[in-house]
């Protein structure tokens, strides 16, 4: 049985800084208690970089009289058994020249090649790592089973059947911007080369792979995946989570260390315990993790059960990891790209959603939180930190799914440079139906689905979910219908460790606790976001350049807020995106009182209204917008938001043929595609964006009198929240839709005070949930003289003078109508032991009234 002692990160150090040499005896006896509570014997010592603080030969032979001696002479142990490299701490910086700090800006893949090779063979003197090699030099000359050694690169035996190689991968580390300008493509490649093709291959190094250079990574995830079978490094100070304990599933054996610095919140060390001395194919790993309170390691369990996972290297299945890459790569651009501000844009033009992301400020979590135990999260950190179930709330349009989309891009931003700590999946459940588990599963995998690339993935990203291991985003959560929301329960009850991202509109969040905790114990976290303030505003703005050019930031800041003070519109986050978007194309923003104005001005610009060609061969504005009100309905009836292109071809051609209009197919779509209104995807046509179908279906209600009927019935209304707001909006002179909505409330409220009562004894008239009675802070300060003369006062910088504001006068505060229902119920009959309709209905409830709200403003 051979058994590995994995440490790395100690940055041991005679200065001030890093672990200080006196604190050395200290270490080494708590280390050695702890190994000994796992295993009697250590059979090799593996140190993957930042032995010393600043690689001063002070430094290493101290590290060689304090910790190295002491650690072989306690298990017995020769220089042959100690294999190690060194990592960005053990490089000496004040030997790096300003010629070789600029040429690291400038250097080509094959000249950096070069360079390396140069390096690894003594041409090129390399005084930054002169100190270590001194220390390696030292150490190398009394072992007896060396096969390679030069400035770079190491190879020694491990046993007859297994070679261990040490690259240096902080050869080219100087300052602070080491990140992905790190490179070891050429030695790797040389010392893989050097070793025979008949024995398993174990590598040291320092860094993460995400660290190396982009013209690198893949190169190197290839040599990896194809003839390295553990890979062992450090650096992060922190347990690489999937890649130690869902090894199995990869054809390398991939383990981070913690830092043995247990100064740190994440000191630990790791002990790999293979089954045969000789044959290093099965074993398990054990965590260790350091404990402040006692002093002393204890088995982590936070990595795995009890701390301790088993692996195996003989594992046959195998993963195309810069396949996976690409396509990481692939679904990181579109979810760059593919957002509301981008539609009709072209290609050259279109604006990166991480470029215009503005951090959302969050609220204090409400006192109903705490009875439900809720953990509120305060902050972006806080946010991507968090494990459990996450749930985004906050007012309608606030910015959820795009903070979602954010969170969905900074994972795959990692998994494209070969980082797969966790796979991260995405589906919007207000768009789809789930029937079971598996069909979800499927769902969250479409956007890394292709035909020629499903097969290679779908192992790789189900054996994420099992082991827990997959960042999980489920947008408009509250949106599902009950049997969905049933199967996401279903879902996270079965893989626990995962963990969750989820939207929901505040309204709605305090019925999502109970309903998961039904099938599952897991911790819940919430993250409210805020009211958009006036810094967000100018922050949103300045992040547009191409706005310059209609004046200045205060000038056009100026106009967007009085648009919306001037209109019955929410300052929300979607609001003010497509109002600075039209403002670019008009240079003005006019004559409009609430969204569906907003995106009636947005359809003009991507139409080009105003720029129509007059051809009589072709379509006119009021034509197309006529079609896709009626593509909209087609839709609609075929129960899906997508259509097959020969179908829709169909559909245009009915549609032509009954008015009579003898215009061709193309010039249909070929300008609805052109404008970004409509794409296609995977040979179906779609709405870019769920407003646009929305407002299209509500433009249909207006002149078709079944459409209408259909959707303002009991059963369906609720699932066309949005359509119904839009098309209150155009049929504004008629209440028919408020009389409508008041109705169902009444109902829905009698509904569920009848089952609380039969089941719970409880009055829910005494609770009064359909009242909601604000005094705006606002209206209160308006006003006040004295308000407006204090704010005039003011000296401070203008970001200052926002926050103050924002406390002061939100800008998301407005009057609210409150919806008085009259209480005349009616008797129904319900099944009294049917308890599982409470929730859905609870959460219709609240819709309905949120969308009575919004239509009374």
């Amino acid at each position: 049985m051979k058994k590995i002692l994995h440490i790395s990160d100690l940055h041991l150090s005679d200065v001030n800084n890093g672990y200080p040499v006196a604190d050395s005896a200290n270490l080494i006896e708590m280390l050695l208690l702890d190994v000994l509570n796992v295993t009697t014997k250590i059979d090799s010592i593996f140190f993957t970089g930042d032995i010393t603080f600043n690689g001063s030969s002070e430094q290493f032979s101290a590290f060689n009289e304090c910790i190295l001696i002491p650690l072989l002479k306690h298990f017995e142990l020769t220089f042959d058994d100690f294999f190690f490299v060194p990592g960005n701490h053990d490089i000496q910086r004040s030997e790096v020249s300003f010629v070789e700090k600029s040429v690291r800006k400038t250097i080509s893949f094959d000249e950096v090649n070069k360079l390396s090779n140069d390096v690894n063979n003594g041409i090129e003197k390399w005084n930054r790592i002169a100190n270590f090699n001194q220390f390696k030099s030292s150490i190398l000359s009394e072992v007896n089973n060396l096969i390679y050694d030069k400035e770079l690169i190491t190879i020694r035996n491990l046993t007859e059947h297994v070679v261990v190689i040490c690259l240096n991968s902080a050869w080219f580390a100087q300052d602070e911007e080491d990140f992905q300008n790190l490179r070891i493509f050429k030695q790797f490649k040389i010392a893989l080369e050097t070793v025979s093709s008949k024995k398993k291959v174990f590598c040291l190094m320092h860094h993460p792979l995400g660290w190396f250079h982009p013209d690198e990574i893949k190169e190197i995830s290839s040599l990896i995946e194809k003839r390295v079978d553990a890979l062992f490094f450090g650096h992060m100070h922190e347990f690489n989570q999937s890649l130690e304990v869902t090894f199995g599933e990869d054809i390398t054996l991939r383990l981070q260390a913690g830092t043995l610095d247990t100064r740190n919140s994440r000191s630990g060390f790791s002990i790999i315990e293979f089954d045969s001395s000789s044959d290093l194919t099965d074993g398990r790993i054990h965590f260790r993790k350091y404990c402040n309170e006692s002093q002393g390691f204890k088995p982590w369990s936070e990595r795995c059960s009890e701390g301790t996972s088993s692996f195996s290297l003989s594992n046959a299945y195998t993963f195309d990891s810069v396949g996976f890459m690409n396509i990481s790569e692939q679904v990181k651009e579109q979810v760059e790209l593919n957002h509301i501000s981008n539609v009709g844009r072209l290609d050259s033009d279109k604006i990166k959603l991480s470029d215009i992301f503005v951090p959302p400020s969050f609220t204090k979590t409400s006192a109903s939180d705490d009875i439900i135990k809720v953990k509120n999260l305060s902050n972006m950190d806080a946010l991507f930190s968090s494990t459990g179930i996450n749930i985004i709330t906050g007012s309608e349009r606030e910015g959820k799914s795009f903070l979602l989309k954010f969170i969905y891009l900074n994972y795959l931003k990692k998994q494209a440079i070969g980082d797969f700590t966790n796979i991260v999946l995405y589906a919007n459940a207000r768009a789809q139906e789930f029937n079971n588990d598996n069909q979800l599963l499927r769902c969250l995998m479409d956007d890394y689905c292709s035909k020629d690339q499903m097969t290679s993935f779908e192992a790789k990203i189900k054996r994420a979910v099992i082991n827990g291991n997959a960042i999980i985003i489920l947008d408009n959560i509250d949106f599902a219908n009950a049997k969905s929301q049933k199967v996401i329960s279903i879902f996270i009850n079965k893989y626990q460790n995962n963990t969750y991202y989820f939207s929901s509109d505040e309204s709605n969040f305090c019925d999502l606790p109970s309903m998961y905790s039904n099938f599952c114990d897991i911790s819940l976290a919430k993250a409210t976001l805020g009211a958009v303030g006036r810094s967000d505003i100018r922050r949103y703005i300045a992040l547009r350049p191409s706005l310059e050019k209609y004046g200045s930031q205060q000038e056009i800041f100026n106009n967007i807020i009085g648009v919306v003070n001037n209109s019955q519109l929410p300052h929300n986050h979607f609001i003010y995106t497509i109002l600075l978007v039209i403002y670019e194309n008009r240079k003005e923003v006019i004559g409009i009182l609430n969204e569906a104005d907003i995106i009636e001005n947005y359809i003009e610009i991507l139409l080009h209204k105003h720029k129509f060609d007059p051809n009589p061969n072709k379509p006119q504005y009021k034509n197309l917008i006529h079609f896709l009100g009626h593509l909209a309905h087609e839709m609609l009836k075929r129960k899906t938001l997508k259509i097959n292109v020969n179908d829709a071809y169909k559909v245009a051609i009915q549609y032509d043929d009954e008015l009579v209009n003898g215009f061709k197919v193309e010039t249909y779509f070929t300008p609805l595609v052109s404008s970004g209104i409509l794409i296609e995807c995977n040979g179906a046509y779609e709405f870019s964006y769920d407003c646009f179908w929305s407002y299209f279906l509500a433009y249909y209600m207006t002149v078709n009198s079944t459409l209408k009927g259909k959707i303002l019935t009991s059963q369906s209304f609720l699932k066309f929240d949005k359509v119904i707001e839009y098309y209150s909006s155009m049929e504004s002179s008629s209440d028919e839709v408020i009389k409508f909505l008041i109705k169902e409330v009444k109902n829905t409220r009698n509904l569920i005070n009848d089952k609380v009562l039969k089941s719970q004894n409880v009055d829910v008239e005494e609770i009064e949930l359909g009242q909601n009675n604000n005094i705006s802070v606002l209206d209160l300060a308006s006003q006040q003289k004295e308000f407006e003369q204090k704010i005039k006062a003011f000296t401070l910088d203008l970001e200052k003078r926002d926050r103050e504001l924002d406390e002061v006068e939100p800008l998301n505060n407005r009057p609210t109508r409150s919806i008085d229902i009259a209480d005349d119920r009616e008797d129904d009959d319900i099944d009294e032991n049917d308890n599982s309709s409470l929730i859905p209905d609870s959460i219709s409830y609240k819709r309905q009234l949120t969308l009575c709200k919004r239509l009374m403003n």
